[in-house]
């Protein structure tokens, strides 16, 4: 039987040297998960340290950007720089301070269903087996897309000034949006996996006293989706700003080439258009895979309850004896969790959803058209200073 942990593949095994460096330590001498400890936080502490010393030249303007002769590419650039490396800092500083949380929700998780095996059944099991392949690929696509992008920028990056760190650099870089990235994908496998659960329980074919465990099985399992949201929510909203930012940027810069470029100069640059165009779609798809986790959500318990109240019906109208007190239990049930599932929003503060997704749609429309207006304004500037 695949835990939620083990169905994630290797988006859950990155986790253990980006977010829960002590999993699976607990037993261990103390000698042992000192050193374990210590060599699975020195890779983020590089690379956070990394960030750090970036952050603190790219506020003092130390940083050289390629394009010096547009303020607003500059700008631009230097927000997405700033962004990514902001993003890993944040979220490596939260899931450091709610590392016993997270692991006592992975916990919680495995001591639920071990608990209540009887109400997924074999299927849900064997076909969290395929989903593992599925996230497998999901990590080696997130490789392929996060080190593609930024080794084509680091192609048209000029640090000259400090040439011998370029690929120190590069690969810092990588390794810090590969952070936001896996940790996001992880956080909605792990919702998406939990959820599905609910997918093969069969309330209406259960005898009345199956019924009576059912509902404490429920109980638990928004137990734990409420502590899944504590950890997970805030982040989930965070990375959205994130993926807004990073679309914003590589669609000004495509808008830039077509733009700006003369048409003899196009080929060469066709490359780089045709990454731009896929990096502002894979964050298109990054924010859509994460606010449906919110609709996914609402919808499995919707039906849960849907079947919980027909079962109600069937027993209501088929027995008369112990049906009466798992009638009762069911229907105090549904009318506590009746818009139970409303108030288990995904993302804590604002509700997670499609909607959230077109209102994100809006504001990057708004961000690329803002951005186009500065370099407009910029090159007619340029036009009036090379007429005089």
């Amino acid at each position: 039987m695949l835990s939620i942990f083990e169905t994630l593949g290797w988006l859950s095994r990155a986790q253990i040297w980006m977010t829960i460096f002590d999993y699976d330590l607990q037993r261990m001498s103390w000698t042992k998960r000192l050193i374990i400890g210590f060599l699975r936080r020195l890779p983020i502490f590089v690379i956070s340290g990394i960030s750090c010393f970036e952050l603190f030249f790219i506020f003092y303007g130390k940083v050289p950007i390629p394009d010096n002769e547009s303020v607003t590419s500059e700008t631009v650039t230097l927000i997405d720089i700033t962004t990514i490396k902001i993003a890993s800092l944040f979220l490596t500083a939260y899931f450091a301070l709610m590392q016993k949380s997270h692991l006592q929700l992975i916990n919680e998780g495995i001591n639920l269903e071990a608990k209540w095996t009887q109400f997924f059944g074999e299927k849900v099991f064997q076909r969290r087996i395929r989903l593992r392949r599925r996230y497998n690929i999901e990590f080696l696509l997130l490789i392929l897309y996060n080190f593609t992008y930024n080794y084509v920028f680091y192609l048209n990056w000029d640090y000259q000034q400090v040439k011998s760190l370029d690929l120190i650099w590069y690969i810092a870089l990588s390794f810090q949006t590969a952070n936001v990235d896996f940790t996001a994908f992880y956080m909605v496998g792990f919702i998406n996996v939990f959820v599905v659960s609910l997918v093969k329980c069969y309330p209406e074919k259960l005898t009345p006293e199956q019924e009576i465990l059912f509902l404490k099985f429920l109980t638990d399992y928004f137990k734990v989706l409420k502590m899944m949201n504590f950890v997970f929510g805030i982040v989930l909203i965070g990375v959205l700003v994130v993926r807004l930012i990073e679309a914003s940027t590589t669609s000004y810069f495509l808008f830039i080439i077509t733009y700006d470029i003369p048409y003899d100069y196009m080929g060469s640059m066709f490359l780089f258009m045709v990454c731009c165009f896929l990096w502002t779609s894979g964050n298109i798809f990054v924010m859509l895979k994460i606010t449906t986790v919110g609709d996914y959500f609402q919808e499995k318990v919707v039906n849960i309850f849907n079947r919980l109240a027909s079962s109600l019906e069937i027993y209501e109208h088929n027995n008369r004896t112990l049906s009466n007190c798992v009638s009762f239990n069911t229907k105090t049930v549904l009318l506590k969790n009746r818009h139970e599932y409303d108030l288990l929003k995904i993302g804590r503060f604002s509700k997670i959803n499609r909607k959230l997704l077109f209102s994100i749609l809006a504001i990057l429309a708004s961000n690329i058209t803002i951005f186009i207006q500065f370099r407009q304004f910029e090159f007619s500037i340029a036009m009036e200073g090379t007429e005089e």
